[in-house]
């Protein structure tokens, strides 16, 4: 069995989104149609620039924009994936003929993502249980009430660290298979099991591209704004919403690069890793 070739994977995966470049279209338009919406949004909420007192009416045109800008990302997932998984199988891909798969992908995505957050809200209640018992228990012994919540933390961290690996296979099962939410999670978990060190290179690959797509995105704003703090950037937001929104757009096309490429390495290294056995 010839050993798994990171380095290939990660340039191939590259290769796969710039030689097939209508892959960015999906989020793309996704991303051009929040940035026309902003000033409606902006306007309904009363910000910055648009101030005006919240009306029941407004507040129902966010609610409308939340729901259809949530309903099109969706899709646009749904789209993404079902492009990359037919690049990967086939080759190439018809980007208009996928989108017949889109709403199906973009559904499987919602519900396996409904499901994860509900176990991370889960995992959330357990943390703030165990740290309100070591409260208690500081009460009486601080060292020891102390160094519970401290262990307490680290578990939570290797619980979530542990969660993410197991669902780190979900976008490659919904690129190439046709599973429900329910059945790509299990295949997801037992993936997972079989590959627990290959598993944690790819979380650390994909760890490394997200903080360097990052440094890049503040930099950028950074170039905008003048400044890396949070402050800087909110005054920048209130002085002008709809420039900031275009300057996030720009900025944020690093983290769009990165998002594209991770969800084709993750498939491309689901793929070969299947094939080896």
């Amino acid at each position: 069995m010839t050993q798994f070739q990171y380095g290939k994977a990660i340039t191939d995966s590259f290769k796969l989104i710039f030689s097939n470049l209508y892959v960015f279209v999906p989020m793309l338009l996704v991303s051009i149609i929040g940035l026309l919406f902003l000033p409606i949004y902006f306007k309904s909420i009363g910000f910055g620039d648009y101030y005006s007192d919240l009306e029941l009416t407004n507040f129902v045109w966010v609610i409308f924009l939340g729901i259809t800008f949530f309903i099109l990302t969706c899709l646009a997932y749904g789209w993404t994936f079902a492009l990359i998984g037919q690049i990967v199988r086939k080759g190439k891909a018809d980007l208009w003929k996928e989108f017949k798969n889109a709403p199906r992908k973009g559904l499987t995505f919602f519900l396996a993502s409904l499901i994860t957050i509900v176990i991370f809200a889960v995992l959330m209640i357990a943390l703030l249980i165990l740290i309100f018992i070591g409260v208690l228990i500081s009460q009486f012994s601080s060292i020891l009430g102390i160094t519970l919540m401290i262990l307490f933390i680290i578990a939570w961290v290797i619980a979530i660290v542990v969660m993410i690996l197991y669902l780190l296979y979900i976008a490659p099962l919904i690129s190439l298979e046709g599973m429900g939410p329910i059945n790509t999670i299990k295949v997801s978990f037992k993936h997972f099991k079989n590959n627990k060190n290959h598993s944690l290179a790819l979380l650390g690959i994909l760890v490394l591209f997200g903080i360097i797509s990052t440094i890049i995105m503040y930099t950028t704003l950074f170039l905008f704004t003048g400044s890396f703090s949070n402050e800087a950037l909110m005054l920048y937001m209130l002085k002008s919403p709809f420039k900031y929104s275009v300057a996030a757009f720009f900025s944020g096309l690093p983290n769009l690069v990165v998002t594209l490429w991770s969800f084709a390495f993750l498939v491309i290294a689901y793929t070969r890793k299947k094939s080896k056995k």
